[in-house]
């Protein structure tokens, strides 16, 4: 769904780093020691769980 929104937004103009995505869905324990929520080398509990889209349009896993 992020990513058709997202798409949306973009023709409105609003620019990709100015959208913001939670990833928390992919959080398991919280503090990245169970290497579940990682995304390529993100961990979505230790570096996020909120990111601009700018930033995770690329990781196939997390769009």
């Amino acid at each position: 769904m992020f990513k058709f929104v997202c798409n949306q937004l973009s023709r409105l103009g609003v620019p990709m780093n100015r959208m913001f995505v939670s990833l928390v869905r992919r959080m398991h324990c919280g503090m990245g020691k169970c290497c579940r929520c990682n995304i390529g080398s993100t961990y979505t509990c230790v570096d996020g769980p909120v990111f601009d889209y700018w930033s995770v349009m690329n990781l196939k896993e997390a769009i």
